[in-house]
């Protein structure tokens, strides 16, 4: 005999309504249609075992095989991880738009799930958020005699740079260092106010180049030369100089009467009356297979103004690389020649870079930026 509630002691197989079991005696079997319901749910499991077992690093390479077709990218999203805390979670920082010559889109994103706010204070030192904003001009225009896909490939140098390190341009092109000098001659010939150039070369590589210009107050002038071994550049330097006309010394001043307006045209005929000298050189070293395996800057003076030309050694960069012959590592020194830090980078099949990592000199992984690609 059922009854309606279990018992306190012994079986319960009474426990069920006498009408419920003769409910389900009396029920039809199930149909094929209505059997078919439950295969719905194996894609949907299947879909969540493949998210929730994938880590970052895999779900990156799986979006990463679509330019293996030959694909022009679109968009580059960077995601932010701090990789001493706790819970490495990764955070969109900055979006990079390209066009479909694969030239930098000079476009601010407004989207609110962009932002820096995620950023460490160290990471702040070495992230570039510029080129979500007004990338470099040379950036955006100069893509003629890249290879496809150039600057989202090389993207990670971009937007991660070392603060002892400013020259990007010359880690863009440190697979080749013709193009970079190249490149470098055009960016300068498209500034304002140079009416002559001298150009000399070494065969067909550029060897000196010098551009003079003149303006109301004084001349321009910018002066760059390399020297070659086994048609390799091994030193380049590039210095700018400003001669004013007036040899009228301008003192600062400092009087509170002075208003906005008058402080500033003050400060601007000071400086049309002030000479300058400025500049920076390289030395570069390559390994067995030609590839460019160090890096020394130097920052460029003049003693005094008018005498002697002075290179102060500033940083040194030791660049390591993996059997494709894409870059694996680079190692930072500082001028005294101590080591500082090291990156390591990631790349899919397709060539591009997933993942580029900061470690420390104690070897710790300070923070990583993983970089989702989206295309045509």
């Amino acid at each position: 005999m059922a009854v309606a509630r279990p018992p306190l002691v012994g079986h319960a197989f009474a426990y069920i309504p006498i009408k419920h079991r003769i409910c389900k005696l009396l029920q039809k079997p199930s149909t094929t249609m209505e059997k078919s319901r439950f295969f719905i749910a194996i894609p949907i499991i299947l879909s969540l075992f493949l998210v929730f077992s994938c880590s970052f690093d895999e779900l990156e390479s799986i979006k990463g095989d679509a330019p293996l077709s030959g694909q022009a990218v679109k968009k580059v999203q960077a995601f932010f991880v701090d990789e001493q805390a706790e819970i490495k979670n990764g955070h969109l920082f900055l979006e990079v738009k390209f066009d479909e010559n694969g030239a930098i889109i000079k476009k601010r994103d407004d989207s609110k799930d962009i932002t820096i706010k995620n950023l460490t204070d160290y990471a702040h030192h070495f992230i570039d958020i510029r080129f979500a904003i007004s990338p470099f001009e040379a950036y955006s225009n100069y893509i003629e005699g890249l290879p496809k896909n150039f600057y989202p490939k090389n993207v990670q140098n971009l937007i991660i740079t070392d603060p002892i390190f400013k020259d990007v341009e010359m880690l863009l092109h440190h697979g080749n260092m013709d193009k970079f000098i190249e490149m470098d001659m055009i960016s300068s010939t498209n500034e304002a106010d140079y009416n002559s150039i001298e150009i000399d070369y070494d065969g067909d590589k550029i060897k000196l180049y010098n551009l003079e210009g003149e303006r109301e107050t004084g001349k321009n002038s910018i002066s760059m030369d390399v020297t070659y071994e086994r048609d390799l550049p091994t030193y380049w330097k590039k210095t700018r100089e400003y001669v004013p006309f007036s040899t009228e010394e301008i003192r600062s001043v400092y009087n509170k009467k002075m208003s906005r307006e008058e402080l500033k045209e003050h400060l601007q005929k000071q400086l049309d009356n002030t000479p300058s000298f400025r500049g920076h050189a390289f030395k570069m070293e390559y390994n067995s297979e030609n590839l460019l395996s160090k890096l020394t800057l130097f920052y460029v003076n003049r003693s005094g103004g008018s005498g002697d030309i002075n290179e102060r050694r500033n940083s040194e960069m030791h660049l390591f690389y993996n059997g494709s012959k894409q870059l694996k590592e680079i190692e930072m020194y500082n001028p005294e020649g101590t080591y500082l830090r090291k990156y390591r980078f990631h790349y899919n099949e397709a060539g591009f870079c997933t993942k580029k990592e900061l470690i420390n000199r104690e070897g710790n992984v300070e923070f990583s930026v993983r970089f989702i690609y989206g295309f045509f």
